[in-house]
């Protein structure tokens, strides 16, 4: 048989079937084991509701694949992007409560003892 050598760059990359993330090549349904978690064990994943994972990659593009407190790219970020919720709200999956972190400032957001001035900053940046 001949043909063409298979161009990675130019295959259909698949997608989680529950938060509609990019999956990882070791990886044929699910993203994560939370992702797989949440449809076998029927759990809420840690108190996150569905729409939070259904959302993860549509805030990711909103947000240009970057820490919008860093400008750090998915690329150059050692820890990976997270999807934080402004208000600390697992349950709240609204757009205006989403932004995209770098593991550095999502941990340094988690750690801060007040946390008023910082989800008013985050909530500005996603205006």
């Amino acid at each position: 048989m001949t043909g063409s050598p298979i161009n990675q760059n130019n295959m259909k990359r698949k997608k989680c079937i529950v938060c509609g993330g990019i999956l990882p090549p070791s990886r044929f349904k699910y993203c994560s084991d939370i992702c797989m978690r949440f449809v076998h064990d029927g759990s809420m994943a840690n108190g996150y509701d569905i729409a939070f994972f259904k959302k993860q990659s549509r805030i990711m593009d909103r947000d240009n694949h970057q820490c919008k407190l860093s400008g750090v790219n998915d690329d150059d970020c050692g820890g990976g992007l997270h999807i934080h919720h402004i208000d600390e709200d697992k349950q709240n999956s609204k757009d205006d409560n989403l932004i995209t972190l770098c593991y550095k400032h999502h941990m340094f957001v988690h750690k801060l003892p007040d946390k008023r001035l910082i989800r008013h900053i985050l909530r500005e940046i996603i205006k």
